[in-house]
């Protein structure tokens, strides 16, 4: 699933770690990509994962607190499944087998088990997928299927105005299109049929 830890060190308050180097490429996440089978799989393994009450690790009420509109909603958004919260596709290779790795674990977290496919739909969207092409393709995973409808809302709508925030700090064209991207995908959402 990610690239085994080989060792730790801790030395004048940095703690650095050495991984295994994984030969292989990012994936092509645009529609038709032979790549998405891979990820796919990864993000059930990761689904799979039960996560300790880690005090270091964040949860959606640190995460997405300030975007809801009411404090409840982020019973939604609560669990406790491992998360990487960021499938960017630049973080995660494929290696020469074809099996996916997630690197670059800036932002894990304890929460909701569909929050991982939900990132990966918006990253989806964003290579040229349309929203509901994107949720076909995480729409299997077990975290996905157990998920209402509402906590899925919850989580686009808080995202969409996270990323708008991201943007109006920083407009970098990227971070620009991430705030388009979420927002479109939240809305799309106004519509879907509920379970």
């Amino acid at each position: 699933m990610s690239p085994r830890l080989l060792w730790r060190v801790e030395v004048d308050g940095w703690d650095l770690i050495g991984v295994e180097w994984v030969d292989g490429r990012h994936p092509d996440y645009r529609p038709g990509s032979p790549d998405l089978p891979a990820v796919f799989e990864v993000l059930c393994r990761l689904g799979a994962v039960e996560c300790p009450d880690l005090p270091e690790l964040k949860r959606p009420v640190q995460r997405s607190g300030a975007y809801v509109d009411d404090s409840a909603e982020l019973d939604a958004l609560a669990g406790s499944t491992l998360l990487h919260t960021d499938y960017n596709p630049l973080n995660v290779i494929i290696d020469r087998t074809g099996r996916a790795h997630l690197i670059d674990w800036a932002w894990p977290t304890r929460g909701a088990a569909f929050i991982d496919p939900a990132t990966l739909v918006y990253r989806l969207i964003a290579d040229g997928h349309a929203p509901a092409s994107a949720e076909a393709w995480v729409a299997e995973t077990p975290a996905w299927t157990a998920a209402s409808a509402e906590a899925v809302d919850i989580f686009a709508r808080a995202n969409a105005r996270v990323w708008a925030q991201i943007a109006a700090d920083d407009p970098h064209p990227w971070k620009r299109h991430m705030s388009t991207v979420t927002r479109e995908w939240s809305e799309s959402r106004r519509g879907a049929s509920r379970r």
